[in-house]
């Protein structure tokens, strides 16, 4: 999949280096067995820097959290931004982003099957390299469970408006409410780089989301991309995908994509 990209994108380096310079972010990572972490509770430690989906942890070379590239290359005036200093001229197409979010899809399959829980997913916890190279980081928050679900104490802090309802509500975390997450971290993904339900505090979140509200369809969303956020977001923990499935959902549309059999 690497190789496809670069053949969409070969001035990704060259963008990258136009952004971010030559800085580097890289450093070491634990998971914690249950129990609550101190600290702010968010995660937010220097050194988290990397997960390992199915390989090896980024070298240390460019790195910046998907938020920020997002950001950096979001559009103005409703425009995709295309940075035409460079020769090329290239932009994130549709494809350039559910590639990444496959990525990320993988990286949590690796945490499900060792049974841990993330419990911070989000475009600010993850590290975007050279060639849009994506891993999982920041396991302040993460926790190896012995069961299904792991109950944390009512004083930790959550990052509300990417835990899923029972998390928030009741403390109770699992790999579905990391699922929950992932389905907020592909709409920040495919808006690029929204805020999840701006202009509401966390108790107004908690409150439309027991109503039945979802976040709407991001503009220029393929539909099927949204129909894997709100199966995400399923109210039932149980009727949400898994990791595997939803990375083999996003590395099939994504193939056909590339492969020009459909259009987005």
């Amino acid at each position: 999949m690497g190789e496809c990209l670069r053949k969409t994108c070969p001035c990704l380096k060259t963008l990258w280096d136009r952004i971010y310079g030559s800085s580097t972010t890289y450093g070491e990572n634990s998971v914690k067995a249950d129990s609550d972490s101190t600290g702010d509770g968010l995660g937010n430690t220097e050194f988290d820097r990397y997960g390992k989906p199915a390989s090896a942890p980024l070298p240390p070379r460019k790195t910046a959290a998907l938020h920020t590239a997002l950001w950096d290359f979001e559009a103005r005036d409703g425009q995709e931004l295309s940075f035409k200093a460079a020769p090329e001229g290239q932009v994130l197409t549709s494809a350039h982003l559910i590639y990444m979010a496959g990525q990320i899809a993988e990286g949590m399959a690796y945490l499900e099957d060792r049974h841990i829980v993330h419990r911070d997913l989000a475009a600010r916890n993850i590290l975007v390299g050279e060639d849009l190279v994506c891993k999982v980081a920041d396991f302040g928050l993460a926790r190896i469970i012995k069961d299904s679900v792991y109950t944390a104490s009512r004083n930790t802090k959550i990052p509300v408006r990417w835990t899923a309802p029972e998390a928030a509500l009741y403390q109770r975390f699992s790999v579905k409410s990391d699922v929950w997450s992932f389905g907020v971290l592909l709409y920040e993904i495919m808006s690029r780089g929204k805020m999840p339900y701006d202009g509401k505090n966390n108790k107004e979140v908690l409150e439309i989301l027991s109503s039945g509200y979802r976040l709407p369809c991001p503009n220029r969303c393929p539909p099927n991309i949204y129909r894997i956020m709100l199966e995400c977001w399923h109210a039932e923990a149980s009727k949400r995908p898994s990791f595997h499935a939803l990375h083999s959902q996003l590395e099939n549309i994504y193939s056909r994509i590339y492969f020009k059999t459909i259009e987005v």
